[in-house]
C-alpha cells in the first residue's frame, strides 16, 4: 500500500507513506493498527522538508508512522511515533479512508479524500491523498 499525500494547490509537492508489511485490509477495517513508513523515494523533496519532523519524537532511523480506522468516522488516524500505540503525536487524518478499505477488502486498492495533516511543512495542513496498491 502507498499513500501518496499532495499539495492541492501544486500537486508537483508531494510526499507518500508506505506499509513495510503486508496489508490485511479486513484486519484494519476492525480498527487493527498498522505500521507505515514515510518513504525518501516517493516524494518531491527531502521529507523533512515536506512534513514536520523535527523531535519529539526522536528518530534513529527511518520516519514511522501508525495508523489506525475508524469506523464511525471513516477516517484513517496516524500518528508520527517510534511505536505502535504511541498517541503523543498527532500525523494526519485521512478523511474518506472508508471506501479505500471496502476496496482492498474487495481487492481493488484504490481510494482518495482529504488529508488534514498535524504535522505540515512545504505540504500544506489541508491536504490531498490517494491510494494506490
Amino acid at each position: 500500500m502507498l499513500i501518496r499525500i499532495s499539495d492541492p494547490n501544486n500537486p508537483n509537492v508531494y510526499g507518500a507513506l508506505y506499509s513495510p508489511d503486508p496489508v490485511y485490509y479486513p484486519a484494519i477495517k476492525a480498527g487493527r493498527p498498522f505500521n507505515l513508513l514515510i518513504s525518501t523515494v516517493v516524494a518531491s523533496d527531502d521529507v523533512e522538508n515536506l512534513f514536520d519532523l523535527s523531535p519529539p519524537p526522536s528518530f534513529s532511523g527511518r520516519y514511522m508512522v501508525w495508523g489506525r480506522f475508524d469506523s464511525n468516522t471513516g477516517i484513517l488516524v496516524t500518528y508520527l511515533a517510534t511505536t505502535i500505540g504511541d498517541r503523543s503525536y498527532p500525523f494526519a487524518d485521512f478523511r474518506d479512508f472508508k471506501a479505500a478499505v471496502e476496496n482492498g477488502i474487495n481487492g481493488n486498492e484504490s481510494g482518495s479524500g482529504s488529508v488534514y495533516l498535524n504535522r505540515p511543512n512545504a505540504l500544506p495542513i489541508n491536504s490531498n491523498w490517494d491510494l494506490s496498491p
